[in-house]
């Protein structure tokens, strides 16, 4: 990694070649998130050397990536376009801007809060304009599954693309906090991936003392906790989808109090492979479960209460 940060940091070209590089190598490994290595690119940048430099290395990213699908694509404008406006707006965009946040405040629990409030205004914004998102997304469902009926070959198909719009039709309603949440949390994973590059420059141990003491402030725990009762209570989807965003955001400060246990104990690795392997497996428990503990860390202090290996 130290090697690879050192040839980004050169100059805005090499910076742009991989960024671009791992943009269409996600192209290629479509169930491998090589992407956040992309917007982690672009991260570093923006937190090494400044928020312009960033945006310009994202901008000549997006410029390149585009005219590349463009070619490869046989000259499919709209191909070119999909591909990009993807990548900009959920994924080099947010990550900039985090990333300026975290060089501005030195603060990863503030850039977690910009990436909720990132995420919230994602929510806002699409509610503002689409009146009700969940409508939208079931009549481009039902288009979809018109299509796809059609070219069923047999009954046992036909049955399977029923079955599959009936599972993605339920989850409707949250659509839009599970997109908002995922954009916030791949940009934060992909500023914590920058944070890491750059830290094995400077300060190798340096991102892993900070992650381990993040924590969730009063404040930010209080509103936290008053939106996810207002969704249980009021049932209004505007404030069920940003409650969709809070929870997947705020896993942080829950994942950040393992890793600071783990630590303290001098536990093995294997610990922190089961966790993140519990993450892929039972994904919403999970996000739900990390969620609450960095909720209850908030007061409780989970980590001082610890006992450290080899203490009397």
């Amino acid at each position: 990694m130290r090697a690879l940060a050192k040839f980004i940091l050169r100059g805005p070209l090499q910076a742009i070649l991989i960024a671009v590089l791992f943009a269409l190598l996600q192209l290629v490994l479509t169930l491998v998130p090589v992407s956040l290595l992309s917007a982690a690119t672009i991260g570093l940048v923006t937190l090494q050397i400044g928020w312009r430099q960033g945006f310009l290395v994202a901008a000549g990213t997006a410029i390149c990536t585009g005219l590349l699908v463009l070619v490869l694509s046989r000259g499919s404008g709209a191909t070119a376009h999909i591909v990009v406006l993807g990548f900009a707006v959920m994924l080099w965009l947010p990550t900039w801007l985090l990333g300026g946040v975290l060089r501005s405040t030195r603060s990863l629990s503030l850039m977690l809060q910009a990436g909720v409030l990132l995420g919230i205004v994602l929510v806002a914004v699409a509610f503002l304009l689409l009146g009700d998102p969940a409508k939208v997304y079931v009549q481009f469902m039902d288009q979809m599954r018109t299509s796809m009926t059609q070219a069923a070959v047999g009954t046992d198909e036909a049955a399977v693309v029923q079955a599959l719009y009936e599972q993605i039709k339920s989850w409707t309603p949250y659509l839009t906090g599970i997109l908002a949440g995922a954009m916030a949390m791949n940009a934060v994973v992909a500023v914590i991936f920058a944070r890491a590059a750059q830290a094995t420059l400077y300060n190798p141990s340096a991102l892993r003392a900070e992650f381990n003491a993040l924590r969730c402030d009063r404040t930010t725990a209080m509103i936290t906790l008053t939106i996810l009762v207002l969704a249980m209570i009021t049932r209004t989807a505007v404030i069920e989808n940003i409650a969709g965003v809070l929870l997947v955001v705020d896993m942080f400060y829950g994942l950040a109090v393992v890793h600071g246990a783990i630590a303290k104990r001098r536990a093995g690795i294997g610990w922190l492979v089961i966790v993140y392997l519990a993450m892929v497996v039972f994904a919403l428990p999970m996000t739900v479960l990390l969620t609450a503990l960095g909720l209850v860390d908030t007061w409780a202090d989970v980590r001082s209460r610890i006992v450290p290996k080899g203490a009397s």
